[in-house]
């Protein structure tokens, strides 16, 4: 009898950190539109996406700074 595989069981995580999950000290903000905002803290981040009365998706964490994105 052979063995049987036991793949390794990966945990489920979220796709994309969204607003107070977002944990770096300067990221890039792009509005709604695909414009960039700017570089700015994630309060900042926040802020701004509150205005536009949406969420603030982290879409690029890898970048540097992390891209992250205004959007509903």
């Amino acid at each position: 009898m052979g063995r049987r595989f036991r793949g390794r069981v990966r945990p489920n995580k979220p796709e994309h950190r969204v607003n107070h999950r977002i944990r770096f000290p300067k990221i890039r903000v792009i509005d709604p539109d695909g414009n960039m905002i700017g570089v700015m803290s994630p309060d900042e981040g926040r802020a701004k996406a509150k205005e536009f009365g949406l969420d603030l998706v982290e879409v690029s964490p890898q970048a540097r700074p992390p891209v992250c994105k205004i959007m509903d």
